[in-house]
Order: structure tokens, then C-alpha cells, then sequence
């Protein structure tokens, strides 16, 4: 409905405000810098970083912690180095999120964060 899909235009302009900014400042802290920033609305995945340095991230990342926002951030900032998840990939991590662990299985619950009233797709 009208009121549903204008809640969920109103958090996708607050993400794109927000998100790239604090990537930005996680990039410059960590040295890890991609080639560019996007928002979009995934069904299955928090973050995600290509092969040539792009990160795209969830707009439901409005509704986490901000040390779980963190996280996934410096998740995909560190694929920017190491692009899969080996012994590398968590060493490095755990280097930029000392919590990663604990991080990591806080967002297996997140889903329970967003609200019902978020439509799918915008």
C-alpha cells in the first residue's frame, strides 16, 4: 500500500545518506578504500563487495546496532583485501572488529529487527 512503500522510500534516502557516509570513515580508518558505494534493498544479505571494489549495501542495515552496522561494513571493507572468507579473510576482521564473532552471530538474529511494515521492494 501508499503508506508502506513511502516508509520504505524514507529509510532507502536515509541509507544512502547515512551508509556511504560511515563507510567512508571506516574506509579512511582502516586504509581499505572501494571504488564506489551503493543502497539497495536485498532480501538475503546484509552487504556485499565485487570483485572490483564496489560495496552494496542493505538498506535494513537502518535498523541494526550500530556496532552490527559497523561490522558488516568492515566485513565488506575487508573483502576489499581478501575476497573470501578463509583464514585470512578472519584474521584481518578480526583485526578491524575485535567483536566479529560475537558480531557475527548477533546478525544471524537480526532479521528480527526490521519491521513488518517494510515492503520488500520499492
Amino acid at each position: 500500500d501508499a503508506g508502506r512503500h513511502l516508509l520504505g522510500r524514507f529509510v532507502r534516502a536515509r541509507a544512502r545518506l547515512w551508509l556511504p557516509q560511515r563507510l567512508q570513515v571506516l574506509a579512511e580508518r582502516t586504509g581499505l578504500l572501494p571504488s564506489g558505494c551503493s543502497i539497495r534493498r536485498q532480501k538475503t544479505r546484509w552487504g556485499s563487495c565485487s570483485a572490483r571494489g564496489h560495496i552494496s549495501l542493505n538498506d535494513r542495515l537502518m535498523f541494526l546496532p550500530p556496532e552490527l552496522v559497523d561490522h558488516v561494513l568492515l566485513h565488506e571493507l575487508a573483502h576489499l583485501r581478501e575476497p573470501h572468507h578463509g583464514p585470512a579473510f578472519h584474521r584481518l576482521l578480526a583485526r578491524l572488529d575485535p567483536k566479529s564473532r560475537a558480531h557475527h552471530a548477533a546478525l544471524r538474529q537480526a532479521g528480527q529487527l526490521i519491521p513488518p511494515w517494510l515492503p520488500d521492494r520499492l
